[in-house]
């Protein structure tokens, strides 16, 4: 009789326990399953894994979505599977388009050498974002952004225009010559990126020796003495009475000095457009345009189905 109350203490703890350790696993399942995108991109074979930075995108709300597009690419360049970038942009831009210009520039930062490709693979999913694509990747890559404009030219055609005034504005001092070109083009949807790109640099080209040479100019003027500089003509000329008491050879020293061969004035240019680069920039007449038929192979290379284990 007394061990009734024993056995149902025991079976009252005994529930007691189980229920607790069933309440826990639920929140042991979903703490692994909301890993970062490190953990998550780390389990994830190489074929799935911009299907699964498109799932942990979606998954994030508002601002956040930017934060772990980052984190899903630097998980995706410190697994060492850089050649999965573009494709991981790509999946990532048609969840959020917004997101494209700064996957770009973070893809572009990590892996440099795919950084062609994850412009075509951005332009291709967000069009609508050409222009703000191509001026952050621009800023921080000048020097390819020609042949990043003509790649998206490619991909949006309707958007080459976008593309030229973005890297117009990203390249110091380059817009207006940019704005120039686009004027002689018939087309005002659609332009030849490379024969605009060219005019453009041609144009920025001249105003910069244009501008060398007046500030050469301006730089001799003032380097010339004070006392052999040409005496303006409001001076004051000498009196008739001002000869009466000279001798022969001291008329000739009194002799206006505007009576005198005038020394040769400085030639004066004036650029079409002033143009000066800073220092640490990159100048955009220095900048290499490419044809479009390299720009196409070398992102075909890089952009193959099914090609995120190239070495």
């Amino acid at each position: 009789m007394n061990k009734w109350p024993k056995l149902i203490l025991v079976g009252v703890g005994g529930l007691v326990l189980s229920l607790v350790v069933v309440s826990l696993l639920p929140a042991n399942s979903d703490s692994t399953s909301s890993g970062t995108p490190l953990a998550v991109i780390s389990k994830t074979p190489a074929t799935e894994i911009p299907a699964a930075a498109a799932n942990l995108v979606r998954q994030a709300s508002g601002e956040a979505r930017s934060v772990v597009a980052r984190q899903v690419l630097e998980a995706v360049h410190a697994l060492e599977k850089p050649c999965a970038l573009p494709y991981v942009v790509a999946a990532m831009t048609k969840v959020e388009p917004a997101i494209a210009p700064q996957a770009v520039v973070t893809a572009a930062e990590l892996q440099p050498q795919e950084s062609l490709a994850v412009v075509k693979a951005a332009v291709a999913a967000a069009p609508q974002f050409t222009g703000d694509i191509l001026f952050e990747f621009s800023q921080k890559m000048p020097e390819i952004s020609f042949a990043a404009a003509q790649v998206a030219a490619q991909v949006a055609a309707d958007q080459s225009v976008a593309a030229v005034r973005a890297v117009g504005r990203a390249l110091p001092g380059f817009a207006p010559f940019v704005e120039k070109a686009l004027q002689h083009q018939a087309n005002a949807g659609r332009v030849d990126v490379t024969s605009t790109l060219k005019q453009a640099q041609e144009m920025a080209s001249v105003a910069a020796r244009e501008q060398q040479r007046k500030e050469a100019g301006a730089a001799a003027l003032a380097s010339i003495p004070q006392s052999t500089a040409v005496p303006s003509a409001s001076a004051s000329k000498p009196k008739a009475s001002d000869f009466n008491n000279l001798s022969s050879s001291e008329l000739v020293r009194a002799q206006p000095a505007s009576a005198q061969p005038a020394t040769p004035a400085v030639a004066s240019y004036t650029a079409s457009a002033t143009f000066k680069a800073p220092a640490k920039a990159v100048s955009p007449a220095s900048l290499k345009v490419p044809s479009p038929e390299q720009v196409k192979s070398q992102v075909d290379e890089l952009v193959r189905p099914n090609n995120y284990n190239r070495p």
